[in-house]
C-alpha cells in the first residue's frame, strides 16, 4: 500500500524531523512528535515490518468497507420497513 522506496521515506523523514525535533521545536510536546515520527519511521524504512504494516493496513480497510456495506443494508432495510408501514403517505414523508 505504501509505494514510496527507503530513499523517499528517508527524505520525507528528515524534512519533517527538521521541523519536529526538540531542539529546533520549543512546543513542550515536540518530543512526543519526534518519537513517534522516529518509530513510523523505523517501520517503513524496515522491509518486513513495512510489509506488516502494509498488510494490517489492508485489513483495516478491508473490515471498514465491509462495515459500510452493512450499515448501507441496514439503512436500506429500514427504509423498506419504513414504505411498507406508511404507505402512501411514505412519499411526502421522505422528501421532507
Amino acid at each position: 500500500i505504501c509505494k514510496l522506496s527507503a530513499g523517499d521515506i528517508k527524505r520525507a523523514y528528515r524534512k519533517i524531523a527538521k521541523t519536529v525535533h526538540p531542539d529546533k521545536n520549543r512546543d513542550g510536546r515536540a518530543h512526543i512528535a519526534f518519537d513517534a515520527l522516529e518509530r513510523s519511521a523505523a517501520i517503513l524504512m524496515d522491509p518486513n515490518q513495512k510489509k506488516d504494516y502494509d498488510a494490517k493496513l489492508a485489513r483495516q480497510r478491508s473490515e471498514a468497507v465491509q462495515n459500510f456495506a452493512k450499515g448501507l443494508q441496514s439503512t436500506w432495510r429500514t427504509m423498506g420497513t419504513i414504505l411498507k408501514v406508511m404507505g402512501p403517505f411514505a412519499t411526502p414523508f421522505l422528501i421532507l
